[in-house]
C-alpha cells in the first residue's frame, strides 16, 4: 500500500553487534569522524541507530545523523557533550515488557454454545478452540467475519518478543520479520508474549485447529524485546521506522516505556510511521491508574484498555482521558509457544484486538488513510456503561459498516422476541420449544422446555450485571440473541 524509496548508505563506525546487556546513549552528531576517534580510544562500540539493511531516504533523512553508544557513564556523557559537532546526547533506555496480568480464569472456561451454522449473515468458524474465544463474540466480530476476514494486501508489525514462527496457527499468515536484538538474525519467541499477541491478530481461521484471530492478513514479526523481557529504546526506534519502511499497514505495540517521560526520537520515529500511512497501535498499560503510559501516550497512537468478560472494565487497566478506547483483554485465549494455547490477562490482550480490527477495515475499504481507519474504529464503538462510566468498545460489526442490529436480524418471521424491563418475551404458537440462557463464558445459566401457545418469558431481574446470551429452539426454526444487564 505505501511504496517508499530505499537505498541510503551509512558510515559504520564500527562493525559490532549491538547488545542488550545495559543502556548505552544515543548520539546525535554532525561529525561522526570525531564520534569515531572517541570511540576507538575509548574501546566502545558505536553504530547508527538505523542499522538495518536499505531504510529509506526519509528514515536517513530524519535518523541518519543519530549513533547508539553501547557503553554509558556520567563522565563518558559529559565528554561526548564536548566532541565538535555533538548535538544531543541522552539514555538509551531499557524498559520492562509489560508482563501478563496475574489473573487466575475461572476453574473452568466453558464454550460459549453448541455450534449452529444456519445463522443467517454469521460465521462460525471451524477451529477447534473457537468456542473459548468470548472476545469475538462480545464484539460481534463473527458478524464482520461474514463480510470480510482480511486481505493479503494489509500487514500488522508486531513488536515484541517475537513470534513461534512453526505455530500450526501462526504459519500461514506469517511475513518474513527482523530481529532487532540479535542482529538480524531470527525473530523466533522465548518468552511467548508475542506469540498470544500474534494469535489475537492473525491465527489462520477455518483450519479445524486451535483459534481465530479478528483478521486474515499477514503478520510481521519485529522482534524488539530480548529473551529477558527486556528493550531499549534504540530497538524500538529501528523497529517503528522499519515497519514503515517495510509497507506495514498497522503497528501493534504492547509495550510499555516510561511512564511519564516522553522520548522526543520515538515520537519522531512514529510521526515518519503516521506520515507513511501507518496505523500505530500501543496498550493503555495495567496498573488501574488514570492516563495512558508510553508508547500509547505519544501523538498519533491509538491507546487501548482492557475489559472483561462482563463487558466491564478491567480493574487491571489504565484508564481516562489519555485511553482512545478499549477492547477485550481479560482471560484471551490465544496461540502460546510449542504449538499450545493459553488464557492470558492484560491490556497487552487488548491491544492487538485493534490491530487485528484495523486489518479487517483496511482490508475491506482499502482505500483508507490511516486516519480513515481510526475515525471508523473510534466512531463504531460501542458506549458500555461499566464502573468507570461510559466507555468506548471496539464493535467489528459496526466498524465494517453492517448497520442492521446483529441481533435482531437472526429473529425469524416465526418468532419475535424482545425485552420489557426484566421480562425477555418470546412469541410464537403451538409448538415445543426449549430456551436456554448462558453467560459471557458460555456458562448455561438457565434452562427449560415445554409447549408455548403464544408466549414465553424468562425473568432476568436475579441475573448479575454483564452480558448474556439466549437460544430459542423449535423443530421448525432457532434464534439466539444478546442481552446486555447494566444494573
Amino acid at each position: 500500500m505505501k511504496k517508499k524509496m530505499k537505498g541510503a548508505v551509512f558510515l559504520i563506525l564500527m562493525l559490532s553487534v549491538r547488545t542488550t546487556a545495559g543502556a548505552g546513549l544515543i548520539v546525535k552528531t554532525e561529525n561522526p569522524a570525531e564520534l569515531t576517534r572517541f570511540a576507538e580510544t575509548h574501546s566502545v562500540k558505536v553504530e547508527p541507530l538505523i542499522s538495518y539493511p536499505d531504510p529509506s531516504f526519509e528514515v536517513v533523512e530524519r535518523m541518519g545523523d543519530y549513533y547508539v553508544i553501547q557503553f554509558s557513564s556520567e563522565e563518558m556523557a559529559d565528554a561526548i557533550w564536548s566532541l565538535p559537532g555533538v548535538a544531543e546526547v541522552f539514555a538509551d533506555k531499557s524498559n520492562r515488557i509489560e508482563p501478563f496480568v496475574s489473573e487466575a480464569p475461572p476453574s473452568s472456561m466453558h464454550p460459549l454454545y453448541p455450534q449452529d451454522t444456519t445463522l443467517y449473515d454469521y460465521h462460525i468458524p471451524n477451529d477447534t478452540y473457537f468456542y473459548y474465544q468470548w472476545d469475538k463474540l462480545i464484539t460481534e466480530t463473527q458478524w464482520a467475519w461474514e463480510l470480510e476476514k482480511g486481505s493479503k494486501d494489509v500487514t500488522v508489525a508486531i513488536l515484541d518478543t517475537g513470534i513461534d514462527t512453526l505455530h500450526v496457527d501462526l504459519e500461514a499468515n506469517l511475513v518474513s520479520g527482523y530481529n532487532f536484538v540479535g542482529g538480524g538474525e531470527g525473530f523466533q519467541d522465548k518468552l511467548g508474549h508475542g506469540t498470544h499477541v500474534a494469535g489475537i491478530v492473525a491465527a489462520e481461521m477455518d483450519n479445524e485447529a486451535g483459534i481465530a484471530g479478528m483478521c486474515q492478513s499477514w503478520i510481521m514479526a519485529l522482534k524488539v524485546v530480548d529473551d529477558d523481557g527486556y528493550y531499549l529504546d534504540s530497538d524500538f526506534i529501528e523497529g517503528i521506522c522499519y515497519a514503515a519502511d517495510s509497507d506495514a499497514d498497522i503497528i501493534s505495540m504492547s509495550l510499555i516505556g516510561d511512564e511519564h517521560e516522553p522520548v522526543s526520537l520515538i515520537q519522531d520515529a512514529i510521526n515518519y510511521a503516521w506520515d507513511a500511512g501507518c496505523l500505530p497501535v500501543a496498550i493503555a498499560g495495567n496498573g488501574g491508574r488514570n492516563g495512558s503510559v508510553y508508547p500509547g501516550a505519544y501523538e498519533h497512537v491509538m491507546s487501548v484498555g482492557s475489559t472483561t468478560k462482563d463487558d466491564d472494565w478491567a480493574s487491571h487497566s489504565n484508564y481516562g482521558d489519555g485511553v482512545t478506547l478499549y477492547a477485550p483483554g481479560q482471560y484471551i485465549y490465544s496461540t502460546f509457544l510449542n504449538d499450545k494455547y493459553s488464557t492470558r490477562s492484560g491490556t497487552s490482550m487488548a491491544g492487538p484486538q485493534v490491530a487485528g480490527l484495523a486489518a479487517l477495515v483496511w482490508s475491506r475499504y482499502p482505500s483508507c488513510t490511516n486516519q480513515d481507519v481510526w475515525d471508523k474504529i473510534v466512531e463504531s464503538a460501542d458506549i458500555i456503561d461499566t464502573e468507570m462510566g461510559k466507555l468506548p468498545r471496539i464493535n467489528s460489526r459496526r466498524a465494517l459498516d453492517i448497520i442492521a442490529d446483529a441481533a435482531e436480524e437472526k429473529v425469524s418471521l416465526k418468532i419475535t422476541a424482545k425485552v420489557n424491563r426484566d421480562i425477555l418475551q418470546l412469541t410464537c404458537s403451538n409448538t415445543p420449544y426449549s430456551l436456554a440462557l448462558f453467560d459471557a463464558s458460555g456458562r448455561r445459566v438457565s434452562e427449560r422446555e415445554g409447549y408455548v401457545q403464544g408466549k414465553v418469558t424468562l425473568n432476568l431481574s436475579e441475573l448479575s450485571r454483564g452480558v448474556y446470551f439466549w437460544s430459542f429452539e423449535t423443530p421448525a426454526d432457532k434464534v439466539v440473541g444478546k442481552i446486555l444487564i447494566i444494573e
